[in-house]
């Protein structure tokens, strides 16, 4: 576990959860489709964990969860077999446990682990990838539940999404704030450059609200019917309202 970090989430019952960080990473990414799928449907989903990884003497586990890249989680606002469903197509081998042999949760490993796992952890996975897929219990039971067409290709990818929080932090080094690679400046001048920046935006932000009310004003002045003559000054008119919201700066005083 010397290579675990305490996750930013506890489990439902208040207790910490540590996850080695590919494991981390996959549930921030996991959790961010979810809060995409959320805003798509006009619904609260969130992912709650029951038990994490690092976790012993659990028997209904049989030590599955004794090392890493292993969960049981639930999505509350979704049905149990539609989370089952979204957490296959993040790369999860994921399965709905429920009664009488378990309490529900959806039991999932993320596939692609490179840490230790528990003994029955490959066994597990082997049966998600089985043709037919089975359900990863000692019976070995076929699993008619929906997989994806191609598992292999809902493998999460690490390096690429750590690849992407590096670009988004990259890009919000703004060249108007933050020093170039040759560049020095005190703590004083960051924040200095800082408050200027936030003084133009807000500046500029009051200008465009201006420019839309003038274009506003210019789209309720448009007579009807009109003339051809009316109609050419309108559009004129109109095409420098447009070009003063959209590209302010290119627009001749």
């Amino acid at each position: 576990m010397s290579t675990s970090v305490r996750y930013s989430q506890n489990t439902t019952s208040g207790n910490p959860v540590y996850v080695v960080p590919r494991t981390a990473n996959h549930l921030d990414y996991t959790k961010a489709r979810l809060a995409k799928k959320s805003k798509r449907d006009g619904k609260t989903y969130r992912l709650e964990i029951i038990q994490p990884p690092w976790n012993t003497g659990v028997s209904a586990s049989a030590g599955t969860h004794d090392k890493s890249s292993v969960l049981d989680v639930r999505i509350t606002g979704m049905g149990w077999w539609a989370a089952q469903k979204f957490l296959r197509q993040c790369g999860w081998a994921a399965w709905y446990r429920y009664p009488p042999t378990f309490s529900e949760h959806i039991h999932m490993v993320s596939l692609g682990y490179s840490a230790p796992v528990g003994e029955w952890v490959p066994g597990q996975v082997a049966d998600y990838l089985a043709k037919p897929p089975r359900n990863g219990l000692s019976s070995h039971a076929l699993d008619p539940s929906w997989h994806p067409d191609n598992i292999r290709a809902t493998y999460f990818d690490n390096d690429a999404y750590v690849a992407s929080l590096k670009e988004a932090d990259d890009l919000q080094l703004n060249d108007d704030i933050y020093p170039s690679d040759s560049e020095k400046v005190t703590v004083g001048q960051l924040f200095r450059r800082m408050d200027n920046f936030m003084r133009n935006q807000n500046q500029a932000a009051a200008r465009t609200r201006e420019q839309l009310k003038n274009l506003n004003a210019a789209v309720d002045s448009i007579p009807d019917p009109m003339t051809r003559s009316q109609m050419k000054a309108m559009i004129e008119q109109l095409d420098v309202a447009v070009q003063l919201v959209v590209a302010p700066e290119e627009v001749p005083a």
